[in-house]
């Protein structure tokens, strides 16, 4: 490797951890990767190009489109290498060839130079410039559509907001809007052709050789309900020798160094790794399993029942995903504790919401059981359930 200045750069890690969100079950998530795409450094036909500078090392960047093709920037040897969805090499197109292949990300008019920036809910996919000015939209077979200066509103507007300890950030498609409660605002963010939200988020830590950047890949259903997460590990690099701790610049040799994530159409995560000696992208593919927490809104919280002039009076607090997906409360009503339960009323959204019920049909002298449930269009909560006796 050349020398370079002292400047350390934003890595990912190979080796990623599923978090279950429900205790003693086995959920969906990324398992493990595999080896998708890999090439020694070189010129070769299967090799890839490596550009030693002062600042940093320039690797070979990639992009997906809607199809699950991967095209491959390879700017030293200069040349877009386009593989199938099953990592087979399909095609090699020196810069500013002529062309009749439609399957690239970027257009001949743009140099292939383009950032993938995210799909469209009809299999559309867009890209970025690197002046970040002009937004390009490709049809799921390559064909430019539009391109446009302003941000395409099927890629999502944003608006973070306080929640008691932690940020609510709602992203806004034409389609669906995401409430999604954490202790940060979110800000890299993409949706897949499933309509899953995928945030992809950078901390800061410490490799034993250098302070590096890793990443953390979270899933949201469209109600904004954390579903999966990725977790990695730090990057590894070969310990520095006497030679290396004592030249005036030194910069560590990668073992194994990676890219920041990039989420395929079908939720696969994709990241570009190198070494010393060559160049791969990796792919986890996701896997669901029959235990995986249902989709849809939380419970609501904070439920209460209380006997009133008339009946039982519900009080609640709303889900987390409310606004969002909640379509409304549904209320059941059992004359003993754990059922039979019988439909007593669906309470629905409106613009002066007060999240309460007074049940009048509840009779004096029997204590009255409840569950309350959110409700919305891909599915109901977990019931909260209380009970109260009317004399």
């Amino acid at each position: 490797m050349g020398l370079k200045k002292l400047i350390w750069r934003k890595i990912s890690v190979i080796t990623f951890f599923i978090v279950c969100m429900q205790a003693n079950h086995v959920c969906a998530g990324w398992p493990v990767s595999e080896e998708f795409i890999a090439g020694p450094w070189g010129t070769g036909e299967l090799d890839f190009g490596i550009i030693y500078t002062d600042i940093e090392d320039i690797v070979p960047n990639f992009d997906l489109t809607s199809n699950g093709k991967v095209t491959i920037r390879d700017g030293n040897n200069r040349r877009v290498k386009v593989y199938s969805d099953n990592g087979n090499l399909e095609l090699i197109v020196p810069y500013r060839a002529n062309r009749n292949y439609k399957e690239l990300t970027i257009a001949d008019s743009y140099g292939f130079s383009g950032f993938f920036s995210g799909y469209g809910n009809d299999g559309t996919s867009y890209y970025r410039r690197p002046d970040q000015k002009v937004y390009i939209k490709f049809s799921p077979i390559g064909e430019v559509l539009q391109s446009t200066s302003t941000r395409p509103l099927e890629l999502g507007s944003r608006v973070v907001t306080r929640s008691g300890s932690g940020y609510k950030t709602i992203i806004a498609y034409p389609d669906t809007t995401y409430n999604i409660t954490a202790n940060r605002g979110i800000s890299n963010f993409t949706r897949d052709l499933n309509n899953y939200l995928y945030e992809v988020a950078s901390y800061s830590t410490e490799s034993g050789v250098a302070s590096t950047t890793a990443y953390n890949v979270y899933k949201y259903d469209s109600c904004g309900k954390m579903v999966g997460q990725l977790t990695g590990p730090i990057s590894h690099y070969e310990p520095p020798t006497e030679a290396d701790r004592n030249a005036p610049t030194w910069s560590p040799t990668p073992i194994a160094e990676y890219g920041e994530p990039v989420i395929g159409p079908n939720g696969d995560v994709y990241a570009w790794v190198r070494s010393a000696t060559e160049y791969k992208i990796v792919r986890w593919s996701w896997v669901d399993e029959d235990t995986d927490p249902k989709g849809g809104p939380d419970t609501p919280v904070e439920t209460q029942a209380l006997p009133s002039t008339s009946g039982i009076y519900l009080t609640w607090n709303p889900s987390p995903q409310d606004p969002g997906c909640v379509s409304g409360y549904e209320i059941e009503r059992a004359s003993a504790a754990g059922g039979p339960y019988s439909p007593v009323a669906t309470v629905p959204l409106d613009e002066k919401q007060t999240y309460n019920y007074n049940d009048t049909t509840a009779t004096a002298g029997a204590t009255w059981y409840y569950r309350i449930r959110s409700a919305s269009d891909i599915g109901n909560s977990d019931p909260a359930e209380v009970s109260a006796a009317r004399p």
